[in-house]
């Protein structure tokens, strides 16, 4: 109370106050103060001093009143209390401020600090900084980075990277990356998981080692799934239970549940896969509706699309083998190959359309574009282009070369050679090897074998014959004779009636000059246009045999049935002779001519002894 009437006597001494009704006013000049104000201190030479105190002893002020005024010494600033706090007053033209910071100081942001153009965040203790940005870069001073609203609530564990809002905020695991609005929402227990987008591995409960980029991508439902990898749009977006999946693409191993081992790429691959493992799916809409099917290898766009349950193909090519739902085992290599087949198994098409329209067929080769185009039967093989290409029906087939058997239906039908048994479109059981190989007097026939280049009569039933060589061969042969079978115990019917004398006596050999090019035009021959070098030499070889119609006059003229001649069964087509048939009644000439010598030298031995009896008279 002393000093406080010491001080009031010391103003007194020193100036001089001035009571008006409007106020009071302290100066030394004798003014009325302000009408405007309580009280107007006035000095030209001394200033007023307002209480000063540390930030401790201004905060300990009770119930401080608003506009309440100090001057904080720890800060060096005035402060003044207005709507439940402290506010600092601070110059306009001051140096900019290098620290942010609550009231005690212990959560602040600083910059600057020693010149080291960083900014520092501190969280709750002023010693440790918990983030510095620097560089467009920032780094979290402890081993987590939390960005967003609820983000990471409940994780514990080092090594977390949430950003987004709800991003891990269930999580109990550590090592995860979260990156998105409700990313990896759901997550327990998982560890080391990336999830980045909108939803990204949102599901996730326990499932570890699983990364998903993309809006809804693995498992945006509930997944236990671990070890997956799907980046697009929705990618494994229901898996559940599949483990080591790998998707790339959007919706790519959508419907996923338990399926793993999986590798799909491509806008909707592998989208309805529920349980099939193992397979490996490349391309727009490729295995798109496989369930269950396993182990399959597919390549190319929509390839294997409609594969429901099958397992062990291999498919590539855009469309290739698009319509299988059941067929396993087989191989499509090429845009289109086997794209109708359903259900038939163990085929192999490569080349583009290869075997593109069979629906049902099993153990088929098809190799070349549009080899066995057409085919819906099995066991046929087909390689070159257009091979058996309009076969239907037709099985166990084999045809290798350019437009081999192209137009059969029949079976069990071998033809090597382009365009070997070309014309054939009904018949069973033929074989050509050759160079456009095909008899060219019918289209219909069975059981011929051809062998050479451009082999094939004219004749109007080929079926069961045998050709070698076309009609420009000049020599056949080999080290030994041709065999017949002529076991006695294979024939019935035996007779001894071959003339011999009375045939052969008849027959006219002759020697001649073969003209190939008019027995070609009696064939009405496609082939007589296709020339090469020799091709009509044989025309200059001078020939020794007989005239097959002469021999047939004959036989008919002994009342003999000579297999050794081959009557046509009309004049376009062409007379032929087996020369060693002809051994037989040549034989039985012999026979006859030594028949009647044994009875002539019976004859001339008598004679001699009655010329022997005459002359010894």
């Amino acid at each position: 109370m002393k000093k406080v009437k010491t001080l009031l006597s010391a103003l007194f001494l020193l100036s001089s106050i001035f009571t008006y009704a409007q106020g009071v006013g302290i100066n030394n000049d004798g003014s009325a103060p302000d009408p405007s104000a309580i009280l107007d201190v006035k000095s030209a030479t001394q200033g007023m001093l307002v209480p000063r105190m540390t930030s401790a002893q201004r905060l300990a002020i009770s119930t401080p009143a608003n506009s309440l005024l100090i001057y904080d010494t720890n800060t060096q600033s005035f402060w003044f209390y207005s709507n439940s706090a402290w506010q600092e007053l601070k110059s306009s033209t001051s140096a900019p401020a290098s620290e942010i910071s609550d009231i005690d100081g212990n959560t602040k942001v600083t910059v600057d600090e020693g010149n080291d153009n960083i900014i520092r965040f501190y969280s709750g203790d002023a010693i440790n900084e918990t983030i510095i940005i620097s560089n467009n870069r920032i780094e979290p001073k402890g081993f987590n980075t939390i960005i967003g609203d609820s983000a990471a609530t409940q994780t514990s564990e080092n090594g977390t990277v949430a950003i987004g809002y709800h991003a891990l905020i269930s999580s109990l695991g550590g090592a995860n990356t979260a990156i998105g609005m409700l990313a990896m929402e759901n997550d327990a227990n998982g560890s080391f998981n990336t999830a980045i987008g909108y939803y990204a591995l949102t599901g996730n409960t326990n499932g570890s080692a699983n990364t998903a980029v993309g809006v809804n991508s693995n498992g945006y439902y509930w997944s236990n799934g671990s070890e997956n990898t799907s980046i697009g749009g929705y990618s494994l977006g229901l898996n559940y239970l599949g483990n080591k999946n790998t998707a790339v693409g959007n919706i790519s191993l959508y419907c996923n549940s338990t399926g793993s081992k999986n590798t799909a790429l491509g806008h909707s691959s592998m989208y309805s896969n529920r349980g099939g493992y193992e397979n490996t799916s490349l391309g727009y809409l490729s295995m798109y509706s496989n369930t269950s099917g396993a182990r399959n290898c597919v390549f190319g766009t929509q390839a294997l699309h409609d594969n429901k349950s099958a397992h062990y193909n291999v498919a590539i090519g855009y469309n290739s083998a698009y319509s299988d739902t059941s067929g396993s085992y087989n191989v499509s290599i090429g845009s289109w190959s086997l794209e109708n087949n359903i259900n038939g198994h163990s085929n192999v098409a490569i080349g583009v359309r290869a075997a593109s329209q069979g629906g049902g067929q099993h153990n088929i080769v098809a190799i070349g574009d549009s080899a066995l185009f057409n085919n819906n039967q099995s066991g046929n093989v087909a390689v070159g282009s257009k091979v058996l290409y309009s076969n239907t029906t037709g099985g166990a087939n084999t045809a290798i070369g350019h437009q081999a058997l192209q137009n059969s239906t029949g079976n069990d039908n071998t033809a090597v050679g382009r365009w070997a048994l070309h014309n054939l479109t009904s018949g069973n059981g033929n074989t050509v090897i050759g160079d456009n190989g095909w008899p060219y007097g019918t289209t219909t026939y069975s059981n011929y074998t051809g062998l050479g280049y451009y082999v094939g009569s004219g004749v109007a039933d080929p079926s069961n014959r045998v050709e070698i060589g076309n009609t420009s061969v000049l020599w056949i042969g080999g080290q030994v004779g041709w065999s017949t079978y002529s076991d006695q115990r294979i024939k019935k019917n035996i007779r001894q009636d071959v003339p011999g004398l009375d045939f052969v006596m008849k027959l006219k050999p002759v020697t001649y000059n073969l003209d190939i090019h008019q027995q070609n035009r009696m064939a009405n021959s496609e082939k007589e246009t296709k020339d090469w070098p020799g091709k009509y030499d044989i025309e200059q070889k001078r020939m020794t045999g007989f005239l097959a119609q002469e021999v047939a006059e004959a036989a008919q003229q002994s009342d003999y049935e000579f297999s050794g001649v081959d009557i046509p069964e009309n004049e376009d087509e062409l007379y032929s002779l087996r020369y060693a048939e002809f051994v037989v009644p040549l034989v039985k000439a012999v026979q006859e001519l030594a028949e009647e010598n044994q009875e002539q030298q019976v004859v001339i031995e008598k004679l001699l002894e009655r010329i022997e009896k005459l002359e010894n008279k």
